[in-house]
Parts: structure tokens; C-alpha cells; sequence
């Protein structure tokens, strides 16, 4: 209710400036950066070189198991997934695709909840999502889910016993779809046409699904869409009206605590702001700018990768530079840089309990971090 003291013209004053205080100022766009001071010190514990001898140099992918004890490592242009110790990083066994065949690459993958399964997305030569029961001890042939469509993605329900994804049918309905699976049996259990989402998650509570959906023009920007777990409806879009940016592709949600991280650059002057929401009550945190320390005076240019911590609020960030960075997502600072790769960072994943941080590299390594500077 408006305070009748103020009138609506002060209210609305107020209002606007509330809005616009979220819209970084010209000043701080150009400001240059200080030098930075690394609060965290995260070193090196484990170097686990390429596996992949075939197509060596092949970036690696990484993707910590909910136990912590193993890592799936995928690479570019090897149908093959290796599941390798966190501790030593000695192969343990590997997954066979259809991909591996035809020399394609696993687009997507991820840990069930529970560790006990481990599912991979292939776009070539078929479209395909494939399952793998690594709860025995050997490990048996894939359930395969077809008519999955092109360029599919997806996300593990909670209870492990169901999985959303998105992909593209390009017939008979030439868009974009959001389907249900049973994982025990391949089972169709729901889909819906969608406003083009590309990619899914699902959140922690089992509740919740954000689905990342761009329009069919050139250039126009990506909106996260907030869905009901069950209907499918819509609950909330971001950003909305409201809202003073525009969000890139790479979005982390950290589904221990409901929160959602984004990303917004300026494509000219390189300059990124880092976003958070919290999906619980539906409240956007103000952002910070992304500045770094290194020789081209501070501009990051566009993000690849966000990863937020599970535990603790840490958001490792990358933008194929060569070192990878984290900041604290409660003061918008810059804690550590992760100078040592030896060539640029294709992927990051923070292991379940939040103490480390494994980063794939373009070179094929696999790198695991460890905070020591406590």
C-alpha cells in the first residue's frame, strides 16, 4: 500500500530508482581494476593426463560422482565416457556409445542422484539418451531412450526413478520439446512443445524445473523459464520486465539450496556482471561485476562456464581463458584464481561436500583443486 504522506509520484520516483539500482552505472562499466589479491589459495593435488590416445588433444569433460569417489571424464570427438578415481585418477572402467563408433562426441552427461546409475546424451549418429546400472558389480548393457530429438539435454529427477529432457524435433513439428522418462523401462510419461528450451534442470527439492529457452531470431537473448515439476506450467521467467539484462546460455544451479547463478556481458567492451537467484522465494540478488587480474585490463568477455559450489557460496567461473576463478557469491568478491593449467578450461565440477574442484582443459588433463589457505 502507498504511504499517503509520499503521494504517487515520490512512490513511483522510488520505485524506478529501486529497479535501476540493479543497472551498473557508467563509472563502474569503465573503471579499471585493482590488483588482485587472492584470499583462497586453492593448489593442485592431482594431475590425471589425457586417457584419450586417439584423438589427443581433445578437450576433457568432467563430472564428480555424488559418493566422491570417482570422476566421469568425457572428450571431444570419443563416443567413449572413462570413470576414473578422484584419489588417483587410475582408470576403473569405461562406458561404450554409439557415438564412439562414428567418432562423435557424448553431448551431455550426469551422475543420478544417488550414484547408482549414469546417463549420457548422444546427437550422432542417432539421438539417443543412454543409462548405464552401475549399482552391480559389472557393468551390463545401457537402457536406451529414443526419440529423444536433436541436440538433447537433460536432468535427473530427485528420486533417480525419472528424467526430464529437452530436444529438438524437426518432424513432423519443427520445435523444440520437454519430455518425461521413466528410467526404469524407457517409458514416454509426459512432453510438451515448448517456447524453444534448450536446456534443463531440475531443482533439489524435486519441485522445481528451469528450462533455458532462447527465440528462433539471430542474436535475441536467453530467458530461464520456472516451471512446475509436475504440470509442466510456467511460474516465473528471467529476467522480466523488471529486470535490467540480458542472460547468456551458461546458467549453474546449485539444486542443495535452490539458488540459480547467470551471467550478462557486454559483447563490445568484454565487461560481465554475475547474477543469483534465489528460485525459493523468487528474489534476484544484486549483481557483481566479474573483473580479473589479468593484462587486458579487466574485460572477461563472454562466460563458458559457471559452476556453483553445493555447499558453500562459491561460484567458479571460466571464460576459456586459461586459469579458472572463484568468487564469493555473498560479497561479489574475487577469492582465488586457478593459475596452472596448461591450456584452456573446458569444463568445471565441484565435488558433493564442496571442498574441491575438478577442471577439464582443451589439452585433455584433468586437474582436481583442493582449497588450502584454511
Amino acid at each position: 500500500m502507498i504511504n499517503p504522506k509520499l503521494g504517487l509520484g515520490t512512490f513511483c520516483v522510488m520505485i524506478f530508482a529501486f529497479i535501476f539500482s540493479f543497472r551498473p552505472s557508467q563509472s563502474q562499466a569503465n573503471a579499471t581494476p585493482t590488483p588482485f589479491q587472492a584470499i583462497s589459495h586453492y593448489e593442485k593435488i592431482l594431475n590425471i593426463p589425457t586417457l584419450d590416445s586417439i584423438h589427443s588433444p581433445s578437450s576433457a569433460h568432467v563430472n564428480w560422482s555424488p559418493d566422491r569417489e570417482n570422476l566421469a571424464v568425457t572428450y571431444d570427438y570419443s563416443g567413449t565416457i572413462r570413470i576414473v578415481s578422484s584419489d588417483t585418477g587410475a582408470l576403473r572402467f569405461t562406458l561404450e556409445t554409439p557415438a564412439q563408433a562414428a567418432g562423435y562426441s557424448v553431448g551431455y552427461s550426469q551422475w543420478s542422484p544417488n550414484g547408482k546409475s549414469f546417463a549420457a546424451a548422444v546427437d550422432r549418429p542417432v539421438q539417443n539418451i543412454l543409462i548405464w546400472d552401475l549399482s552391480g558389480s559389472s557393468v551390463k548393457a545401457p537402457l536406451i531412450i529414443s526419440q529423444t530429438g536433436e541436440q538433447p539435454t537433460f536432468s535427473w529427477i530427485r528420486d533417480g526413478k525419472e528424467l526430464l529432457s529437452t530436444g529438438f524435433m524437426a518432424q513432423p513439428s519443427n520445435a523444440w520439446w520437454l519430455f518425461r522418462w521413466n528410467v526404469t523401462d524407457g517409458r514416454l510419461v509426459k512432453k510438451i512443445r515448448t517456447d524453444n528450451a534448450r536446456k534443463i534442470f531440475v531443482s533439489y527439492d524435486g519441485r522445481k524445473i528451469a528450462t533455458l529457452t532462447r527465440a528462433q531470431e539471430v542474436h535475441s537473448p536467453y530467458l530461464l523459464q520456472i516451471r512446475d515439476v509436475e504440470t509442466f506450467e510456467i511460474q516465473r521467467i528471467f529476467p522480466d520486465e523488471n529486470d535490467s539484462f540480458d542472460l547468456q546460455s551458461v546458467v549453474s544451479w546449485n539444486t542443495d539450496n535452490n539458488q540459480l547463478a547467470g551471467a550478462s556481458c557486454n559483447s563490445i567492451s568484454g565487461t560481465c556482471y554475475l547474477w543469483l537467484w534465489n528460485t525459493q522465494d523468487n528474489q534476484l540478488r544484486k549483481p557483481f561485476k566479474a573483473v580479473k587480474h589479468q593484462s587486458d585490463g579487466g574485460n572477461t568477455g563472454p562466460f563458458t562456464i559457471l559452476a556453483l559450489n553445493p555447499k558453500h557460496n562459491l561460484l567458479a567461473v571460466n571464460d576459456r581463458s586459461e586459469p579458472n576463478y572463484v568468487w564469493n557469491t555473498e560479497t561479489g568478491e574475487l577469492i582465488s584464481g586457478l593459475d596452472g593449467n596448461a591450456s584452456w578450461v573446458s569444463s568445471v565440477s565441484w565435488s558433493p561436500d564442496g571442498s574441491m574442484l575438478a577442471t577439464g582443459t582443451d589439452d585433455g588433463s584433468v586437474i582436481i583443486w583442493k582449497d588450502t589457505s584454511s
